[in-house]
C-alpha cells in the first residue's frame, strides 16, 4: 500500500526543515551583529533583565 511512500515523504520534508533550521541558526549566529550582541543578550534573558521575546525580537532585528 501507500502507507510506507508516505511515511517516506513525511520524514523527506521533515529531513529538509531540520537541515533549513540548521542552516538559518548557522547563519544567524554567524552573522556579525548578531555574534556581537549575542552573549550580552542571553546574559540578559538568563538575569530576568530582558524578557526573552524582546530579546529574540532585538536579535532578529539585528539579522535583518
Amino acid at each position: 500500500n501507500g502507507r510506507l511512500a508516505a511515511q517516506r515523504q513525511q520524514q523527506a520534508r521533515a529531513w529538509m526543515w531540520e537541515r533549513i533550521d540548521a542552516g538559518l541558526k548557522q547563519r544567524f549566529r554567524a552573522h556579525p551583529q548578531v555574534r556581537g550582541q549575542l552573549d550580552g543578550i542571553t546574559q540578559q534573558v538568563l538575569a530576568g533583565r530582558l524578557p526573552a521575546s524582546t530579546a529574540a525580537r532585538r536579535l532578529l532585528d539585528l539579522f535583518d
